[in-house]
């Protein structure tokens, strides 16, 4: 299963839930469960361990990129039956034109925010010693390295 985080800043898990449940009404959560047809294709939860789980430079680097320590985390995990590009664009793109934060995944360095996704901006990837770029969840790039 692949795995991007959100980290907002300034909302409220009760603003956070209200929202899901309303964008996303098939499922009332948490998780929150986001299908393509009626198989499952994203699972969205909040992440309450987010620093127990985080490396100390992630966490410092988070903290200066939001002038804080985020208010509300949520994961999505994706489903391995689906490519879930679509789908992950549209679940971060909604969420951070609702709550300002930023998002992350698995396949590059740094956070991203909404405008980065969507210029479909490229970051290096994660991988010790190799410089290629990525654009926001690039599985299919990141799978060729």
């Amino acid at each position: 299963m692949r795995t991007i985080f959100l980290h907002l800043r300034e909302a409220t898990e009760e603003q956070v839930a209200s929202f899901l449940t309303e964008a996303f009404p098939s499922q009332n959560g948490p998780p929150w469960i986001l299908a393509v047809g009626d198989d499952p294709c994203l699972y969205v939860d909040f992440r309450r361990n987010w620093q127990a789980e985080s490396e100390p430079e992630e966490i410092e680097c988070l903290r200066a990129v939001l002038g804080g320590g985020p208010s509300v985390s949520l994961s999505a995990d994706v489903s391995g039956r689906h490519p879930g590009d679509a789908e992950v664009r549209n679940f971060v793109s909604q969420v951070l034109s609702e709550f300002d934060g930023v998002a992350e995944d698995e396949y590059t360095e740094g956070f991203w925010t909404k405008a980065e996704i969507v210029a479909e901006v490229r970051k290096s990837s994660n991988l010790p010693g190799r410089r290629e770029r990525l654009t926001f969840f690039d599985h299919q790039g990141f799978g060729n390295l």
